[in-house]
């Protein structure tokens, strides 16, 4: 490796750390997804009127996983030599499972409260 190479990248013991800059601009891609859908709820139509342009939030938020998630696995590897997948999946599952039973829960309570499902396709 060179000088100019990425500090936490390609050298055992290096850690690549917590980047709150990046998952501040997750955080800002997936408020412009969430405000897409907000407008197609307020004002159901085919064009994105509140934020025109908004759905790139889902490609930067998975670019950033990606990189994120991927720093997270190379620190596992210079550290332990190998990467514990069913650890990792367990630690994901920890981590996701809270929301999706939580949504699972306010769909119920939504369906319930009316007597009708969540609309599932687009008018």
């Amino acid at each position: 490796m060179t000088d100019r190479a990425v500090p936490g990248f390609g050298r055992p013991g290096a850690k690549l750390g917590y980047q709150a800059g990046l998952e501040g601009l997750r955080a800002v891609a997936v408020g412009l997804v969430l405000g897409v859908h907000l407008g197609e709820f307020v004002v159901p139509s085919t064009d994105h009127w509140l934020l025109p342009g908004g759905l790139i939030g889902v490609d930067v938020f998975f670019v950033l996983s990606g990189f994120l998630i991927g720093a997270i696995l190379l620190d596992e590897l210079y550290q332990r030599g190998s990467i514990r997948v069913g650890r990792f999946y367990a630690r994901r599952l920890l981590r996701l499972a809270p929301a999706l039973f939580l949504l699972l829960g306010a769909h119920l309570i939504y369906t319930l409260v009316l007597g009708t499902s969540l609309p599932l396709e687009r008018r």
